[in-house]
């Protein structure tokens, strides 16, 4: 017995092994291809402007140094990552040491493009849209050889119209992601305004499936009382059948 046991142990030992060495080959290869991509003038662009620190507290650059792990992490799982890039990155900021901690490790020394200059240093402004929800046109599709723009900022800073404002004063085109177009709000109480983490995961998985409603949905709160703009044509024809019905019904 004593020796099934010490065999049982020597499996579970090996099992374990392999499947960190998976777990390393997998990460390895996410990073190569992360890599390929970074260096890549043809894949799909994604900028974080970093141009907001000074208008949020500290609390609020906690919230978004966390928020910006997420987006780190989502575009390392995903199967046909963004170029991210971070733009008026200062590494002076106490956002940049937040951020450090977050990750592990300094973003200089990671698979994403840091540059300390603004964007439009860096690309011409006819190929930038900065996305904000306060845009009137909402983004219809992906452009290859645009570069789309999130403020780094959180979803709870209170200043409206702020990240449109900037835009507008660069002279940058600006979109919002089409909620309205898309789906219906169920619970008013709630802003269509997003974390910066949840507009990523949601572009990435239009990227993938070429689905706004889908995509919306599977990125915005459930809190935030969203359904999909057909669901909520069926719901009002049942309650418009089911009004018909009491009203004729006989008293």
């Amino acid at each position: 017995m004593a020796a099934i046991g010490v065999r049982s142990c020597g499996s579970w030992g090996q099992l374990f092994l392999l499947r960190r060495c998976i777990h390393r080959n997998t990460r390895e290869e996410q990073k190569q291809k992360w890599l390929d991509v970074r260096h890549s003038d043809s894949a799909q662009k994604i900028a974080i402007d970093f141009s907001f620190n000074d208008v949020m507290s500290d609390k609020e650059l906690r919230s978004l140094a966390t928020q910006l792990r997420e987006v780190y992490g989502s575009n390392l799982r995903a199967e046909v990552p963004f170029r991210l890039l971070f733009t008026n990155y200062s590494r002076n900021s106490s956002l940049h040491s937040l951020l450090t901690s977050k990750l592990h490790k300094d973003p200089f020394d990671l698979p994403i493009d840091v540059r300390e200059t603004k964007l439009t240093d860096q690309f011409d402004r006819r190929d930038i849209v900065f996305l904000t929800p306060d845009a009137r046109l909402p983004l219809v599709s992906l452009d290859s050889r645009k570069v789309y723009v999130l403020g780094a900022v959180t979803d709870k800073t209170v200043q409206k119209h702020l990240t449109r404002l900037v835009a507008s004063r660069s002279g940058i085109a600006t979109r919002r992601l089409p909620i309205i177009e898309y789906c219906v709000q169920t619970n008013p109480s709630y802003t269509t305004s997003l974390a910066v983490n949840q507009v990523f995961d949601i572009l990435l998985k239009y990227r993938a499936t070429g689905d706004w409603t889908t995509s919306l949905l599977s990125g915005i709160p459930r809190r935030k009382g969203f359904i999909a703009r057909e669901e909520s044509k069926q719901q009002t024809a049942l309650e418009s059948r089911r009004h018909i019905v009491n009203s004729t019904a006989p008293v």
